[in-house]
């Protein structure tokens, strides 16, 4: 059972500061987590793609599409991703 303090009108006892602090520190390193791992796995994932791909001599419409998703997709984790880690951590 929590002690209660008074403070003039004000009763500590129902306070949920310490609740929500902790609570978005748990959603921040999760988001944070998922941003990072995305940045990462993606950008990997992304060049060993266009590394495969740029080997291969066939010009297909399919190895074109291959080629720009996987162009479009890194340059998203190379600069969305990042900065909407930026947002959430400086909480803009």
């Amino acid at each position: 059972m929590p002690m209660i303090e008074v403070d003039q009108d004000y009763i500590y006892a129902n306070d949920t500061y310490h609740i929500d602090t902790h609570l978005y520190i748990l959603v921040s390193v999760c988001i944070w987590t998922v941003l990072m791992s995305t940045i990462v796995f993606g950008s990997v994932g992304n060049i060993l793609v266009l590394y495969i791909y740029s080997n291969r001599k066939d010009n297909k419409t399919c190895t074109l599409f291959i080629k720009v998703l996987a162009v479009v997709d890194l340059t998203i984790c190379i600069l969305i991703a990042p900065l909407e880690l930026y947002q959430t951590t400086q909480g803009i």
